[in-house]
């Protein structure tokens, strides 16, 4: 699996969240989800625990 599809497999498996698309060469990733069900800092840490670094824009 490449790391686009771990990225966005991760983040699709949670819930509140919508929609997910990753591209590593602009190093960013988009998300849309639901504030009421997931937090900002939860998708983070979600992305952390797969290896990845987050960068906050």
């Amino acid at each position: 699996m490449g790391c686009v599809n771990s990225v966005e497999t991760v983040l699709e498996k949670i819930s509140g969240v919508n929609d997910v698309n990753v591209s590593l060469e602009k190093a960013l990733a988009i998300i849309q989800y639901d504030a009421e069900k997931v937090s900002k800092d939860q998708l983070k840490q979600v992305i952390q625990d797969a290896g990845f670094e987050v960068v906050d824009s």
